[in-house]
């Protein structure tokens, strides 16, 4: 059995992502990135050269690190005008200042400086506002299939020269859950590796560390069973500072929390 702060299932670019922000935020974490697919420099789909799909298991096109981005044409649009509901759930500020985060760190590991818009639009804009459309102007980084790739392999190497343990050819077939808390998980291979909740008692050895609770909603724990309230309740009551980020549950509101733990850790 082995141990773990935090463990990732998934090395797509959420997890890549969320193991990047940790291991820079929180460098003393032990964070694993457990991916069902094989490293990025291992990833070949014989197609390319058959022109015919063998099944290969796992698919070296859809899994691995980076998943099917490693692959893609790769275009990052660069405004929350575009591509889903983040604006309405962090607020449009707060919305493009991660946008510029996570493009930053695309141009940290070779992503072309180069941002294209669309130049011959005027036509394009007469006909939308004659049609009562709005049209969007979205500027786009080009990584490109070959650029992407390298991008990526940066990245993977960074992670782990950062010290973040990624376990690859690796499924998860549960996710250990103890008194209603996800505790670890136990892959194909019959591994049980546990991400510990251990701060409370390491306050006993360690009484300046201090714990604080973010909780989405007034309203987290009214479908849970009793026992898990009274653990919950019971946790909280020994934290050293509880921020509640809304009164009642909406959509997006377990990111606000998940952002406001990344943005307030120590």
């Amino acid at each position: 059995m082995s141990n773990y702060d935090v463990i990732i299932i998934g090395a797509g670019p959420s997890g890549i992502f969320c193991a990047y922000e940790l291991i820079h935020s929180k460098p003393e974490l032990k964070v694993l990135l457990i991916e069902k697919g094989r490293r990025i420099e291992d990833r070949a789909c014989p197609k390319r050269k058959t022109k015919v799909c063998v099944g290969c298991t796992p698919c070296s096109i859809t899994t691995g690190f980076a998943g099917a981005g490693a692959f893609s044409d790769g275009k990052l649009s660069l405004s929350p005008d575009v591509g889903g509901t983040l604006p309405d759930i962090l607020g449009y500020d707060a919305a493009t200042k991660l946008i510029h985060e996570s493009d930053d760190i695309y141009l940290k590991f070779g992503a072309d400086t180069s941002v294209y818009k669309e130049k011959e639009i005027r036509e394009i804009r007469r006909k939308a506002i004659n049609a009562n459309l709005k049209l969007i102007e979205c500027p786009i980084r080009h990584l490109g299939t070959e650029e992407g790739y390298k991008i990526y392999a940066k990245l993977q190497a960074h992670l782990l020269e950062q010290g973040v343990k990624m376990k690859f050819n690796t499924m998860v077939n549960e996710i250990i859950v103890e008194d209603g808390v996800a505790k670890g998980v136990v892959t194909d291979k019959g591994e049980q590796l546990y991400a510990a909740e251990i701060v409370l008692d390491l306050k006993a050895c360690y009484p300046n560390i201090r714990l604080e609770s973010a909780i989405p909603c007034e309203t987290q724990a009214v479908k849970w069973s009793m026992a898990q309230r009274e653990r919950y309740y019971d946790i909280a009551a020994q934290c050293d500072k509880e921020t509640m980020l809304q009164s009642h549950y909406s959509p997006g509101c377990m990111d606000k929390r998940n952002r406001y733990m990344v943005d307030h850790a120590d």
